[in-house]
């Protein structure tokens, strides 16, 4: 790779796609992990294409970036392996492929989201926030996927309990994916209160997984 005086001298070099590590000292706060990271930050402002080969660089989140990519190509073997043998080996019906399907797609957009959040939060604030509502609804999602899969199965000879327990399921989803859409998202709070969106959806899906049983 070609190295100029911007490669040399500075954290970020756009003509030539190179960057070097930071402190959380040459970031603003809202882009740091946490306040016990101190090192291996990338630096803000970088290109999308910059971020993407950051995968292969060792940073403060290349487990966090991998470890949910990994996730990701496990549950797409899950998801053939599912369709193409498992499900007709037993029998199963167009309800079932289309159930588990989904339950795994869940899944699937868990940890994809997940993994590019922390390929692409270092960009810039802007960007940060984006990815991470992304990532927030990825989690609404990977729950509620194995909520469809164990109601399915749970409730499959009740078909009235299951039908009822489909509407709450679609209903809280509904509500997972407009909140992120929201601008005031992480800021909004209840009138007198700490409370906020995600407190509220968080415990309302974590009650969802109680009442069935």
């Amino acid at each position: 790779m070609k190295r100029c005086l911007r490669c040399r001298s500075r954290e970020l070099c756009h003509d030539h796609g190179s960057y070097r590590l930071v402190t959380r000292d040459k970031l603003e706060p809202s882009m740091w992990i946490n306040q016990y990271v101190i090192r291996h930050y990338r630096p803000t402002n970088m290109t999308n294409k910059m971020c993407a080969r950051s995968i292969f660089h060792w940073t403060n989140e290349t487990i966090n970036i991998w470890s949910h990519l990994l996730g990701f190509i496990y549950f797409t073997y899950c998801q053939y392996e599912m369709n193409a043998y498992r499900i007709p080996l037993m029998g199963g019906h167009f309800q079932d492929h289309l159930i588990l399907s989904l339950s795994i797609f869940g899944a699937q957009i868990c940890m994809l989201f997940s993994a590019a959040y922390h390929t692409f939060c270092c960009a810039n604030e802007k960007k940060r926030q984006k990815f991470l509502k992304l990532d927030i609804f990825g989690i609404s999602a990977g729950l509620l996927g194995m909520y469809l899969s164990g109601i399915y199965t749970a409730f499959f000879c009740f078909q009235d309990h299951l039908v009822t327990y489909f509407y709450m399921l679609m209903s809280i989803f509904f509500i997972t994916a407009y909140v992120p859409t929201r601008e005031d998202f992480f800021d909004r709070k209840i009138v007198g209160s700490r409370i906020g969106y995600l407190h509220i959806i968080y415990t309302s899906i974590i009650i969802f997984g109680f009442c069935p049983t």
